[in-house]
């Protein structure tokens, strides 16, 4: 699911050590569970805390793409659904054969060619296309319904109506694609949750800046030194604005914060304007030791 995202933003990637950190953070999670029940308590926090950390880095509009990918994911891991189906939801090769519209005075060309691709595909589809020729009166009412259900539709799974739904209705995919994550998953994975500093530095250690994306306008040092002032000990924020000779400066403040062991939070803004120096940044930090365990941190914003 995590691997999924690229495919929608170049600027989606997650790294192997990343990952093994949540893995890790879920298997020290304590469990009051019986012995019995800790495999799915395990299984749940790792879940969670991978929804929640990779939802923090995510545009509003791929939330919701990755918390159906997440689904299917499991359900495939489960044998609730399976392959062939989510590779088709997911965009699977078409049909090459172009076939005549027998729909056409109702049904567009787009939506008649992605159920004859469905009928040829899947086996809980086949005939599809011809039912919805000797059945046109009630398959168009379901086109025109404000709602997506009707006892044509009983014999299909959740997941196989979510599939019909992407070529026959495309304006209620979304709907009935939350509907399906929250049935299955629970609604907090379809909730907006907005970013939270506190547990964001909670999350991250000192090896793996924090990188934010921030709107026009949106300036967080001010919500970060609130936070840093919060911290006990008190934590001291020194903000860069990266530009011609700041990489000496910015490498000398990393240096003293892991000598000392300072309680000190880096801020390097207008990293877009200093993306030669983004690589000496990652080798510096690529460089240190991952214990023991230090409260500086870089932030990218």
């Amino acid at each position: 699911a995590v691997t999924d995202l690229s495919l929608f933003g170049p600027i989606y990637h997650y790294s192997l050590d990343w990952y093994m950190n949540l893995y890790t953070a879920a298997l020290q999670s304590e469990s009051s569970s019986e012995k019995s029940n800790k495999l799915e308590f395990y299984k749940n926090t790792f879940i969670d805390l991978l929804y929640t950390n990779v939802c923090r880095s995510l545009f509003q509009r791929d939330r919701l793409v990755f918390s159906l990918s997440l689904y299917l994911r499991i359900a495939v891991s489960e044998g609730r659904v399976t392959e062939e189906e989510t590779r088709r939801l997911c965009g699977g090769v078409g049909s090459m054969v172009r076939q005549k519209n027998a729909a056409s005075e109702w049904l567009s060309e787009k939506a008649w060619q992605g159920i004859c691709e469905l009928s040829e595909q899947l086996e809980a589809f086949k005939g599809l296309d011809k039912e919805i020729v000797e059945k046109a009166s009630e398959w168009k009412a379901l086109k025109e319904m404000p709602s997506f259900s009707n006892k044509l539709l009983e014999s299909y799974t959740p997941l196989q109506r979510l599939i019909l739904l992407s070529v026959f209705r495309p304006d209620k995919f979304a709907e009935l694609a939350r509907e399906l994550v929250e049935s299955n998953l629970g609604n907090q994975y379809n909730e907006h949750h907005p970013v939270n500093l506190e547990e964001a530095f909670k999350s991250s250690n000192h090896k793996h800046p924090i990188v934010a994306i921030l709107s026009p306008g949106v300036n967080p040092i001010e919500s970060l030194k609130t936070l840093a002032m919060s911290r006990t000990p008190q934590h001291e924020v020194i903000v860069f604005s990266l530009g011609k000779g700041q990489g000496k400066e910015v490498r000398t403040a990393i240096t003293r914060a892991l000598a000392t062991h300072a309680n000190m939070w880096i801020v390097l803004q207008n990293c877009h304007l200093a993306t030669s120096y983004l690589p000496s940044l990652e080798k510096l930090l690529d460089d240190m030791h991952e214990e023991p365990r230090l409260n500086c941190r870089v932030w990218l914003p």
